[in-house]
């Protein structure tokens, strides 16, 4: 076949949709659809809402809100306009789809549940509309594409084939265009197509971590190739046309009524300079009685001063805001004061020490100024309050205490004196997809969990990931793909940081995903701190040392 290159794609406009945030939340997007009369709709995942612009990019209307009633959505994702101009939306979170009729503002009906079933979606992602105004669903948590009439009954499904990859295909978005199916795979990293029954035909292209896909003038295949930060267009039989660079992490695409495209770019971000290490303090020395030092939690306090758990001794060391040793505190045992295999810590407003005492099942709170033990909480057990080895530990804003209860597989909430609140756990199959990171079985192992503006960022041993739940402790999503992840901690920038532990490094993020850098020269990183200049005060296992990283912004 010969194939005559159509002229480059050159950018038109763009619409900035930032300063639409609400209460709080950034402006996420996702999904994006273009009706007949011009009009805009864009699905806005951080807001849980769809955002709605004349054909000028002027701002119209919203629609829809966070939580599980029929008009309402929770990470909306995939949208596309029927014949009739009714939005339809792929309610992530729900695990259904929704109609909306955008001329009225109102909710028109709903399909679809949780479950396995035909007719069932678990997580859809990407959704289409055909020339028969069928319905085509990238059904993400069944690993499957699901095509249903224009009321919502079902009438087929297929998966994909994620070639030389032991891992099952994973629908992102899924477009028919005369009687072929073409399909993105996250897994694969192709787009897929299928025959009109859903009968795998081959694969198109080569792209890390493919997103939205249409077919635009000409039968060009136009595809968001979202980690190379570009669009790539291809013919229908494979043949690579051309791409589109300088975009930043494209999401979805839709065709426009005068030839344009329309894409949404999540967000945009400037890659700040490398961090550098400032300081390192080794604590060997400190051996006590023949037992090795071996650090665990770190934290500091308004003064500089660090404190680190030394689980070898079962002790806390504190040092120094330049890093001289001052005092330990604790010793071996389970009477009230003493440690065993302290763990997690951190300062509270009142500069009081709390400590999680992993071997006792309780959290331990000290006056380090006094040098004295003052109250502990909990104790064995799994009821409301009880632990059963608590981890990871953190203070919020308002001194509530955050336990990662690593034994009863949660997290618990308690106020400043130590009374019950809120307890959080995940599943850590298949929530919710993540930025890169390969869910696996089981259930969620809480080693670390912080809280910052309304929401909880958990690390998990077992997806190896960050987990972010919002403040009721409801599942959001993931970010990131580590080796054994432990502390974590967001700095003034509002930059997530990570110990990778695995993989002796300390990763960076930003708050919505988006991989940063990393510091990989660290042997065993236990946990991290924030200090009073932005300091990063990382614990070291394998060195019995505490590295400080000095942030350029």
């Amino acid at each position: 076949m010969i194939h005559v290159k159509p002229p480059p794609i050159t950018p038109r406009a763009s619409y900035t949709l930032r300063w639409l945030e609400a209460e709080g939340h950034d402006v996420n997007l996702s999904g994006i659809a273009v009706n007949s009369k011009g009009d805009i709709a864009v699905s806005d995942q951080g807001c849980d809402r769809l955002i709605i612009l004349n054909k000028d990019g002027i701002f119209k209307e919203t629609i829809g809100s966070r939580g599980k009633g029929k008009d309402n959505v929770t990470l909306p994702d995939g949208i596309a306009y029927n014949k009739s101009d009714h939005l339809l939306v792929s309610d992530y979170g729900n695990h259904r789809i929704q109609l909306y009729d955008c001329r009225a503002g109102k909710f028109c009906f709903s399909f679809g549940s949780g479950g396995s079933a035909d007719g069932q979606l678990y997580f859809p992602c990407g959704l289409s509309i055909d020339e028969h105004d069928n319905i085509i669903v990238s059904d993400w948590g069944n690993k499957r594409v699901q095509v249903f009439d224009e009321r919502g009954n079902f009438k087929l499904r297929f998966s994909g084939q994620a070639t030389e990859s032991p891992e099952p295909s994973e629908p992102q978005h899924c477009i028919a265009s005369k009687k072929l199916y073409f399909m993105t795979d996250g897994c694969a990293n192709c787009v897929q197509v299928f025959d009109e029954r859903g009968t795998f035909l081959h694969n198109i292209g080569c792209m890390n971590s493919p997103q939205g896909i249409a077919v635009i003038e000409s039968e060009i295949l136009c595809v968001c190739d979202s980690n190379n930060n570009c669009l790539q267009l291809y013919y229908p039989d494979g043949a690579f046309v051309s791409s589109v660079s300088n975009l930043t992490w494209p999401m979805y695409l839709a065709k426009g009524s005068n030839r344009e495209i329309f894409v949404t770019v999540e967000m945009i971000h400037v890659k700040p300079p490398p961090i550098t290490q400032k300081a390192s303090y080794n604590l060997r020395w400190l051996e006590a009685e023949g037992h090795d030092v071996n650090l665990s939690g770190i934290a500091v306090n308004s003064k500089g001063d660090i404190a680190v758990s030394d689980q070898g001794c079962d002790r806390l060391i504190i040092l120094n805001e330049d890093g001289t040793f001052k005092e330990t505190i604790g010793g071996s045992g389970t009477e009230k004061g003493n440690l065993s295999l302290p763990d997690g810590i951190a300062y509270n407003k009142s500069n009081h020490l709390l400590v999680s005492d992993y071997g006792n099942h309780r959290i331990q709170l000290y006056d380090c100024r006094a040098g004295k033990f003052c109250f502990s909480f909990g104790s064995g057990g799994t009821a409301d309050g009880q632990f059963n080895f608590p981890c990871g530990l953190s203070i919020d804003e308002h001194d509530n205490i955050i336990v990662s209860d690593w034994g009863n597989k949660r997290v618990q909430v308690f106020d400043e004196r130590g009374n019950f609140k809120l307890k959080f756990s995940s599943h850590a199959t298949l929530e919710k997809k993540s930025w890169g990171c390969r869910d696996s079985s089981g259930i969620s192992e809480p080693q670390h969990c912080i809280a910052f503006k309304n929401s909880y960022f958990m690390t998990d041993g077992c997806a190896n990931c960050v987990k972010v739940f919002d403040k009721s402790g409801t599942f959001i999503h993931n970010i990131g793909c580590m080796n054994s992840p432990q502390g974590v901690a967001v700095t003034e920038s509002e930059i997530l940081c990570v110990c990778d532990s695995n993989n002796n490094s300390v990763q960076l993020y930003y708050l919505d995903g988006k991989l940063i850098s990393n510091f990989p020269h660290l042997n065993w990183p236990m946990y991290l701190a924030v200090g009073v200049n932005g300091e990063i005060f990382v614990s070291e296992r394998g060195t019995c040392q505490i590295t400080v990283l000095k942030l350029p912004y």
